[in-house]
This record gives structure tokens, sequence and C-alpha cells, in this order.
């Protein structure tokens, strides 16, 4: 945060207006316009005064205005210069001062080049100048700094909303990778000592009933075979080692009985974490478009473009998306592996489709 910035934070307005000699940043454009806005007033005035419709009066005077409103950007332009060359020298403050105070005298000294006015007169309109230089200049760098302020504040409350949505990621990756070392090392292990129990037990029983207990030895081998290890790689797919398109067959396996599943993948060398997330976002897609949806067929087509951008493409026949729909666990869950991914993506019902595109950037 830069020190202006935590001297706006600080500042009431009693301390702003003890504030009002700066340092301020000097804006040209914005105090030009500022002036010519005022001109405008006092115009408006004048003609009344005179009996005159503004316009009138203004046809007599827009060339005068015009001139002087560009004689107070120029002016202002050169003392932005001279104040960052003057503050190596003198107290930031000090210079601050000086060039508006000088600033303020040249106004006065081109508008008396075509209004004639006494002497006190122009001492009193150059003070007058000088004051509204330093009270727009207050008004414009406290109003700016604490814009800038708020938008630090804004950026630093979406840095942390990232850094939540991506803790999301990675507690729930962490969990999954929990329950499947879980499954893998210590309920596969049991199962292993369990049927070597059962087989001890079985060669002391006389047959029919070691046939019964070898037929649950039988069962307990499949469960840990197939059950468990599929559990287990569904937790914590090993994508290095298996291929994203194996690894999206076996997660589409599970639903072979209530869904008709198709997978187009035209891209090759898709890093780990993406074609992870990739897989996690397809997982949550699907589950949403069996649960919600009521889907029968979903259609997946995956490809990476010329642009080095990866594009995901889930459709399903299911039920359309309601007006007002409510985001919960798997939309969360899709949305923080987009974000950590620093991709984009949108979900739509056309044309009696449910279409879920993420496109996440490829960097190698």
């Amino acid at each position: 945060m830069t020190p202006i910035s935590m001297k706006v934070k600080l500042l009431s307005k009693q301390e702003l207006g003890r504030s009002i000699f700066g340092p301020w940043p000097i804006y040209p454009l914005q105090i030009s316009l500022a002036f010519a806005m005022a001109s405008s007033f006092a115009g408006i005035k004048v003609a009344q005064s005179l009996n005159l419709k503004f316009f009138e009066y203004w046809k007599l005077e827009i060339v005068h205005t015009l001139i002087y409103i560009a004689a107070v950007f120029f002016i202002l332009t050169a003392a932005k210069k001279a104040n960052s060359a003057l503050v190596t020298k003198i107290s930031e403050r000090s210079s601050y001062i000086f060039v508006i105070v000088v600033s303020g005298t040249l106004f006065q000294m081109v508008q008396n080049l075509y209004i004639e006015t006494t002497t006190r007169a122009a001492v009193i309109l150059g003070m007058r100048y000088i004051l509204s230089l330093f009270i727009f200049s207050a008004l414009l760098g406290y109003n700016y700094k604490r814009l800038e302020l708020e938008i630090a504040q804004k950026s630093q409350a979406l840095l942390q909303l990232e850094a939540q949505r991506e803790m999301i990621v990675e507690a729930d990756e962490k969990a999954r990778r929990e329950v499947a070392n879980f499954l893998h090392d210590n309920i596969q292990a049991n199962l292993v000592v369990l049927a070597i129990e059962l087989r001890r037990i079985s060669a002391t029983i006389d047959p029919p009933h070691n046939n019964e207990i070898n037929s649950v030895i039988d069962e307990i081998d499949d469960l840990r075979a197939l059950d468990i290890r599929l559990a287990s790689r569904k937790l914590s797919p090993d994508i290095a080692a298996m291929g994203l398109a194996a690894t999206l067959e076996e997660l589409f396996h599970e639903y072979r009985n209530a869904m008709e599943i198709t997978l187009t993948v035209e891209a090759t060398g898709i890093p780990n974490e993406i074609a992870l997330g990739v897989y996690r976002i397809t997982e949550q897609a699907i589950l949403n478009a069996a649960i919600h949806g009521s889907a029968k067929t979903c259609q997946i087509a995956i490809e990476i473009d010329t642009s080095n951008h990866l594009t995901l493409s889930i459709s399903n026949d299911g039920v359309p998306l309601p007006a007002s729909r409510v985001s919960g666990t798997g939309t969360a869950l899709i949305e923080s592996w987009v974000q950590k991914l620093k991709g984009s993506w949108s979900l739509e019902s056309t044309s009696g489709k449910t279409v879920l595109t993420a496109t996440l950037p490829i960097s190698h």
C-alpha cells in the first residue's frame, strides 16, 4: 500500500480540511474540466445580469473561454512535470505548494489578457484561483486514493477467495487420497488375511460345508480385486500411469446401466494437473447429469486448439436446468477446479441439451 493510500485510510473529514495543502497528485484534465464547469456557471450568472440568453452570451465568450481552459490544462501539465523535478531538490509539500501558487497566478495572468481588471481585483481573483486549485487537487486526490484503496481491498478479498477455492480442491484431493490409501492398504490387506484364515478353516472342514466357505472366499477375493481396487482408483486415479482416456472410461463403467456415455479425445500431452482437473470436472458433471437431470445419454469431447487451450465439452439429454438453480457441492468443486487451473466455464441448457463447457489454458 502506498503512503498516500495509508494517509487516505486514516483521514477524517476534519483531517482532510487540514490536509488541503497536500501534497496531492496534480490532475490536469480533471481540474481543467472542473474550471470549464465553473466558467459555465459563471457565464449563466453574467448572462442573467446582462439580460442575455445563455447561448447569446457564449457566442461572445466561447473563444476566450476555450483559450482559457486550454491554458489551464497546459499550465497544469507543466506544473505536474515541474513538481516531479522539484521534489528531488526540496520537500514534497514545498514543491507542491510552489507549483500550485505559480499555476494559480498564471491563470490570472492569462485571464488579464482579455479581461481588464483592477490590481486589487486581479490579486483577489489570483488568490481565488490558487485556493480553488488546492481544493480541487485535494478532493480529487482524496477520492482517487480512496478508490485505489477500495480496489486494493477488493483485490485482496478476491485473492483470498481464490486461495479458499484452491484449499477446497486440495482438501478434497487429500481426503480422497487418504480414503483410497486406507482402502488399498488397510481394507484390502484385512480381506487378504480374512481369506487366508477362511482357507485354513476350510481345509479342516469336510464337504459340503467347505465348499460354502470357498464360495465366500471367492466373493471376498472378487470384492478385494474388483470393487475395492476400483473404488480406490476412482478416489485417487493414477492418470499419469493409465492415461486420461483410460481413467475416464473406468469412471464411465460405473454408469453403464443408467447412462450411455461416449468419449472423444483429440488431445495429447496433457499435463497431469490439468488431466486430473478434467477428470474431476467430468466426474461431477456426470454425477449431476445422472442425479439431477436423469440423463440417458452423455457425450464428452476433449480437444486442444491452436492457441494451446484445452476445451472440455460435456453434453447430456437430461432435464433442463431450472431458471433459478442453486449451486451445490458439485458445482462448487467444478468452479474451484476451473479457477485453480486459471480457466473459464459455462453451463447452459439449449436445444434439449444441457452443456457444460470448460476452457483451460495449457502451459508447458
